[in-house]
């Protein structure tokens, strides 16, 4: 039996329950008895529909790669018809264009080379080649004729010891380890299979901290942008760093976005990164108790948790006025985008 059709015989009983229940001559003790009945069925229906409806990232604060049978957040765009305009600015394109003509009719063998086409169809295959280059900078040793010295010619200021890399791998290592969130190991055997060396986990995580100092002074900024900002979404994830489980925390306020790892998720994390305690503004969360801790800031509550738990609600009980609540909060969020004025934070109730 499915939740919709225990959905729709429960509501027919209710009807019909109602009905009796508005007959005037109805005995007192059978109207308090049917009542009764139906609270309880009530209480045991939507106990029931709670444990068949499992809880995902439409419904719940679960990530999309907790999904059952999910593989993470896909693009829902197919292949044939993904934008292939969308590529990184440093992507040499090289395209082979071939245009082909029937040499000679299918049916009657009659030459069709000389033929004037009726239209096209066009078909495209993509590929990759991968191109090392290898930059090999060999400097003459030559003795000074009239001193002795002995001179060396000079290197590029990027190489400085026998063998280095270049800056596709350094980026190459970056993206995998910090975007694609690769296991180091798992990019050394890429790598290897790539360029046909291994490369010592140390290295990569040299280039990781370089990057990092790198953007010390951007992340400042940033972080003083935050600082400015009326209001700031947090929110916390999982990630397992070396199979230990820690934390990705994130703050973000407009197109801006910063993300911080940690080993713990609470009140400890949130005073090591600094960000909140020194925050004035209306702080946007899923209600984690953790942030409700903070009394010196306003709190909101982030609307895509609660139309999650609203879903949740929905699927799993009888109970309609989630369904009411989650459309009310959508026009909502619809009448205030439209809004061109600012409202004081005075006047707000």
């Amino acid at each position: 039996m499915s939740k919709d059709s225990i959905r729709d015989k429960i509501t027919k009983l209710q009807q019909e329950s109602e009905a009796i229940l508005k007959t005037k001559n109805l005995n007192a003790d059978v109207r308090f008895f049917i009542q009764s009945m139906m609270s309880i069925l009530e209480i045991v229906v939507a106990v029931l529909l709670e444990k068949k409806t499992r809880k995902n990232s439409s419904n719940s604060g679960l990530p999309p790669s907790k999904n059952n049978g999910s593989n993470g957040n896909r693009n829902k765009n197919s292949g044939q018809r993904a934008n292939l305009g969308d590529q990184i600015q440093n992507t040499r394109n090289i395209t082979n264009e071939e245009v082909t003509t029937p040499a000679e009719c299918s049916n009657c063998g009659i030459d069709l080379s000389q033929e004037k086409s009726l239209k096209s169809e066009t078909r495209k295959k993509i590929d990759i080649l991968y191109e090392i280059i290898t930059t090999v900078v060999t400097a003459k040793i030559v003795e000074c004729p009239k001193c002795g010295e002995i001179n060396k010619g000079p290197f590029p200021k990027d190489m400085n010891g026998p063998l280095q890399y270049g800056i596709g791998i350094k980026a190459m290592i970056i993206n995998f380890s910090i975007v694609q969130m690769m296991s180091l190991e798992r990019i050394q055997e890429y790598l290897k299979g790539l360029i046909g060396g291994l490369i010592s986990q140390a290295i990569m995580l040299k280039y990781i901290a370089q990057l990092s100092s790198a953007l010390a002074e951007w992340e400042k900024r940033n972080i003083e942008k935050l600082l400015r900002s009326p209001a700031i979404h947090c929110d916390e994830t999982s990630v397992k760093v070396n199979k230990v489980n820690y934390w990705i925390h994130s703050y973000s306020a407009g197109d801006l976005t910063l993300q911080f790892v940690h080993a713990n998720r609470g009140t400890e994390a949130i005073n090591d990164i600094g960000i909140i305690p020194h925050y004035g503004g209306i702080l946007v969360h899923d209600c984690w108790a953790s942030y409700l801790t903070y009394n010196h800031v306003d709190h909101g509550l982030c609307g895509s948790h609660l139309l999650r738990e609203l879903k949740f609600i929905e699927d799993s009980t009888l109970q309609k006025w989630a369904t009411k609540m989650k459309k009310l909060l959508q026009a909502a969020a619809i009448k205030l985008g439209e809004r061109t004025t600012t409202i004081p934070r005075e006047n707000w109730i």
